[in-house]
């Protein structure tokens, strides 16, 4: 009897330890509201970051590839802040330089090789800065001028003379090269002058036909009022009015200044080869009535 008492209590506390095993194990393991629990935060970790990740690259992008400096845990970038970035002010200072237009500055550009069969020694007047395609166009048109006073030599060689250079309007830009035709065989030199007008805004070559309404009408203005000054020029008494023509290759070489339109005719033209290249100034005035509607302002800033 003694030992079945002994039987039945150890298989009580048997029994009483299986129970406790199967409520601990039933508490760890199919407790529903720690395993929802576990679940729903991981995703949620995960969102926090690819957010975080996704707008840091976007900052990145829009600001090319901007470095991002940590921050702390508040707004401050101090250990209260979140991080910051240095986009903005890299954006903001590349596009006010971008913005800022630099003025025409003129220059020179030496140039020493040959250009075809004549040798050129030469200071060639060009411009630097404001809009670069219309620099482009007035510094070719230069090269082209030279080009072509080369190319009016049988050999020889070109060299400097005094006078030339660039009038910058605010409108317009005027180019003037001045050189000396140099004959080696016979020991003599001549005086070149050519010309450039460009619309400072649009890059266009501002030519006589540019100018005037109708061009025949200008050209006969044009020597109207080149007989009236000629007397008053460095040609004095000797300067002729009448080898005058009405045509472009007379009025070819002339510059735009404020004052008005400055005209260079070459050697021997208007007056004795004594008297080299004679140039006049017209007034815009004389010649506004034949003049296009708007031109006069721009030639004459």
């Amino acid at each position: 009897m003694f030992s079945g008492g002994r039987i039945l209590v150890a298989a009580v506390g048997a029994i009483v330890l299986i129970v406790v095993a199967v409520y601990a194990v039933r508490s760890v393991w199919w407790d529903p509201a720690s395993k929802t629990t576990a679940l729903t935060q991981l995703p949620s970790t995960t969102t926090a970051v690819s957010a975080t990740a996704t707008t840091a690259m976007s900052t990145a992008d829009a600001s090319g590839g901007a470095e991002v400096t940590p921050g702390g845990g508040g707004g401050d970038g101090t250990d209260n802040g979140a991080a910051t970035t240095s986009s903005t002010t890299t954006t903001t200072t590349t596009t006010t330089s971008s913005t800022t237009a630099t003025p025409f500055t003129a220059k020179t550009e030496k140039v020493n090789s040959f250009l075809g069969t004549t040798y050129a020694n030469v200071s060639l007047p060009q411009i630097d800065g404001g809009d670069s395609a219309v620099a482009g166009v007035f510094n070719d048109e230069m090269h082209k001028v030279l080009q072509s006073q080369a190319d009016s030599l049988t050999g020889g060689r070109l060299e400097d003379r005094p006078g030339s250079g660039v009038r910058i309007g605010q409108r317009v830009l005027s180019g003037l090269l001045r050189t000396a035709a140099v004959d080696t065989a016979k020991a003599t030199s001549r005086p070149l002058v050519g010309t450039v007008v460009v619309d400072a805004q649009s890059g266009s070559v501002i030519t006589l036909s540019s100018l005037f309404n109708d061009l025949n009408t200008g050209l006969k203005l044009l020597v109207q009022e080149s007989k009236k000054l000629g007397p008053s020029s460095a040609a004095g008494a000797n300067f002729d009015g009448t080898k005058l023509q009405a045509t472009e290759q007379t009025f070819g070489h002339w510059t735009a200044e404020t004052a008005g339109l400055h005209v260079f005719f070459d050697q021997g033209t208007v007056a004795p080869s004594s008297s080299g290249i004679v140039d006049l100034t017209i007034p815009w005035s004389d010649l506004g009535d034949a003049m296009k509607s708007g031109v006069q302002q721009i030639v004459s800033s």
